[in-house]
């Protein structure tokens, strides 16, 4: 019939989608370099490590050091 849930009970679950939230300054801010540093999803382990070394933490430094 249903699903097994918690402690054995049966039924169904209902639940809405989370609402969208506003973005920071700081996520906006993070989401602009990552795009500049060409970082997307599906991106292998050693892609990202070598974008993360020379290609975001530069530009994270350089915006908070301006600051």
């Amino acid at each position: 019939m249903g699903k097994k849930l918690v402690a054995g009970h049966t039924g169904f679950i209902l639940k809405k989608r989370p609402k969208k939230y506003p973005i920071t300054k700081p996520q906006e801010i993070m989401r602009q370099i990552v795009r500049e540093c060409g970082v997307r999803k599906g991106m292998s382990k050693a892609e990202l490590q070598k974008a993360m070394k020379e290609c975001i933490g530069p530009k994270m430094r350089e915006y908070y050091d301006k600051r």
